[in-house]
């Protein structure tokens, strides 16, 4: 991943954030892995399957269950690698098309989540007392790296996750359009910057 990618993939964000009056944040932007880390699943695959057909042409019929049992094997595995992906990670799911997220209307100075329950709103009055933050989180043991948009107040902390910002399978690199972006949150809201930080996500 590069900087380029992560700069792409926080455009219509970026876009929306100068021009809307009221901004419906998804409650997970997916970062495209690289094509290069789709290489040794190929290999792999590719390797099992010339490893399973010189089985079934050299073992006798009564062996024949074996490869179906092995399929049936790395299938689980990978069904429960899946099923282990959408638990959650420290806020929401990793499932990104369930509508949820927040919504954040200027005018009103109102910041609310979205299919949420239980709902959560905040009005920002008075601004000195909100502030946004940027904050690394790593879950070595998901292979999920990301960034949390936070809400936070001057007295009770972090209040809310505006956007997560996720990716898998290795850390990326060149953060100044996620910072730009944040930034640009700030401004229009007219609430402080917060500094950043970094997190490991709660274990499930």
């Amino acid at each position: 991943m590069t900087q380029a990618s992560l700069h792409d993939a926080l455009a219509p964000l970026q876009r929306m954030v100068e021009s809307e009056a009221v901004w419906d944040l998804p409650e997970y932007i997916h970062l495209t892995p690289p094509a290069w880390l789709v290489v040794p699943q190929v290999v792999a695959a590719a390797i099992a399957g010339l490893i399973l057909l010189a089985w079934v042409q050299s073992t006798s019929g009564a062996d024949m269950w074996l490869p179906p049992a092995l399929i049936a094997v790395i299938w689980a595995v990978r069904h429960a690698r899946s099923r282990r992906l959408s638990w959650p990670l420290g806020e929401g799911s990793l499932k990104s098309d369930q509508g949820r997220g927040c919504r954040v209307d200027l005018r009103a100075r109102q910041v609310k989540t979205l299919g949420c329950e239980p709902e959560h709103q905040w009005q920002l009055n008075p601004a000195l007392e909100w502030s946004l933050g940027c904050i690394a989180f790593a879950d070595k043991s998901r292979r999920c790296y990301g960034w949390r948009i936070e809400l936070r107040h001057v007295r009770k902390g972090p209040v809310m996750v505006l956007c997560t910002v996720l990716h898998e399978g290795h850390a990326v690199q060149g953060q100044e359009a996620l910072h730009a972006l944040v930034q640009q949150m700030a401004a229009r809201l007219g609430i402080r910057r917060s500094g950043i930080g970094i997190s490991t996500a709660p274990q499930s």
